[in-house]
């Protein structure tokens, strides 16, 4: 029975990761004009699918047929010729060709944007690449194993980056103990270097989140004990499907870390500490460039990355970003929409990623422009029952900066004092404005509030987060 969950569980990750994709976390603003991609596939799942890895140099291309045309461009059948330089999988060859659909665009008007950027990511002649292919069934012609991730051109420090760990999950693969263990470890150096992250990200939250399903189902089973029959049944079957899984987990071309709470069991308190690291440095360079007057780009949270940190180290995150919130009111506004996106990301509280939408949207309006305020959404946050904890959270955070968040002493009279002023209950999750009179103010004023309620609601929720530890 715990294989066939273990199954379903996997499919339905799956479908939750696809659905990520197309669908943008409730805390990022709706207005983020960015078009969501299909999730890649990772470097782990690319050099399992493969049967051929290499670099190589394009040497020449030619157009084989047309498949499609429409009114602005056609799509095309391609066939490219390397030269190759060096294999890390497969047949050792010179040469390889492979074929490819490509999209060309008419000379258009509508159409020279969209060439334009495809002219930007297009591999030229004689550039250098990292290729991962898949033999064709008939002819010598490979296929790529995946159509947008299997082509990586990186610069000489990044390449020689990812030759490295191509080497290092090769022999990994090439011994049959500790596999899990040693990919735990693989994973954690790929998200500590900022080229390849998002590759080891990927692929250590997909086995955390079905080990938490396995916990949860563990739970559920828990929860039927009044039932004994059907405990005790369920019981021995879980006992019969445990042992059988205790013996060790073929990885080949069909194995994904959404398959394998092993390898998220087998990662280290030491690990971790090393992945929390490598999301502090990137949270402070994104930090330096918020601060940047000169730099006016749309910088997001790194989602995926808070999500697997806040795993083993939330309370510590929300509260040290919940201090440098404070010491940034009114003097950087991008930077306090960034820093209450992430803090509402950690403590995945949805009244927190609602204000922290709003207050996203607020900050990109004209502050003298007027608005439609309504106030129903706000308003039970604006007045909480008990002030003592804003004034709490308030004095934890006062004189904690992001830079010393590995002050022990500091943190643990923080969450003594959090911990005296904790909440028991959960408070509801606000529904947005109902029809009510409408009040006209400025996205400056609203953009107060937002502040105000948000300071108010972190104070009860890193209550509960502490009081639940």
């Amino acid at each position: 029975m715990l294989y066939f969950q273990r199954q379903f569980a996997a499919v339905a990750i799956i479908f939750v990761l696809l659905l990520s994709a197309i669908v943008l976390p409730a805390s990022v603003s709706a207005r983020a004009k960015r078009c969501p991609e299909p999730i890649p596939d990772s470097l782990l799942t690319l050099y399992l699918k493969s049967d051929l890895i290499v670099v190589a140099s394009l040497k020449s291309e030619k157009v084989l047929k047309t498949t499609a045309e429409y009114d602005y461009g056609s799509y095309y059948d391609v066939e490219k010729n390397l030269d190759i330089d060096e294999t890390f999988k497969g047949q050792k060859l010179d040469s390889a060709a492979f074929k490819t659909s490509e999209y060309k665009s008419k000379n258009t008007d509508a159409s020279e944007a969209m060439a334009n950027e495809e002219d930007e990511y297009s591999l030229k002649i004689g550039e250098k690449a990292l290729f991962f292919f898949v033999k064709e069934a008939e002819g010598d012609y490979y296929a790529l194993t995946h159509y947008s991730a299997a082509i990586k051109q990186l610069n000489g420090a990044d390449l020689n980056l990812y030759e490295k760990r191509i080497k290092e999950l090769k022999s990994i693969l090439g011994k049959d103990k500790n596999q899990h263990a040693r990919l735990a470890e693989w994973l954690t150096r790929l998200i500590e270097e900022p080229a390849t992250r998002e590759e080891g990200v990927r692929d250590l939250l997909a086995s955390f989140t079905l080990s938490d399903y396995e916990m949860d189902y563990v739970e559920e089973v828990t929860d039927v004990k009044e039932n004994a029959e059907q405990y005790a049944e369920q019981s021995a079957e879980a006992k019969t499907e445990e042992t059988a899984d205790k013996k060790p987990v073929a990885i080949d071309k069909s194995f994904r870390t959404a398959n394998a709470p092993e390898i998220a069991a087998a990662l280290t308190d030491s690990q971790k500490a090393r992945i929390s690291h490598a999301y502090f440095v990137s949270l402070n360079n994104d930090l330096a460039r918020l601060n940047n007057a000169e730099n006016e780009e749309y910088i997001s949270p790194d989602y995926e990355l808070i999500s697997l940190v806040g795993r083993w180290d939330k309370q510590n995150f929300a509260m040290n970003l919940f201090a440098n919130l404070q010491n940034t009111k009114g003097a950087n506004h991008r930077k306090e929409s960034y820093l209450m996106r992430t803090i509402a990301n950690f403590l995945e509280d949805q009244n927190l990623s609602l204000m922290s939408d709003d207050y996203d949207y607020a900050v990109s309006q004209d502050e003298t422009e007027l608005m439609d305020y309504t106030g129903s959404m706000l308003e039970s946050l604006e007045n909480p029952t008990n002030p003592e904890i804003v004034d709490a959270s308030e004095s934890v955070s006062e004189n904690i900066g992001v830079s010393e968040m590995d002050n022990q002493n500091t943190q643990e009279v923080s969450a003594q004092n959090m911990q005296e002023v904790a909440v028991e209950t959960q408070t509801p999750v606000l529904d947005r404005p109902a029809e009510k009179e409408i009040v006209k103010m400025t996205y400056k004023q609203y953009r107060v509030k937002l502040f105000d309620a948000f300071n108010a609601q972190y104070g009860k929720v890193i209550s509960q987060t502490i009081a639940a530890k």
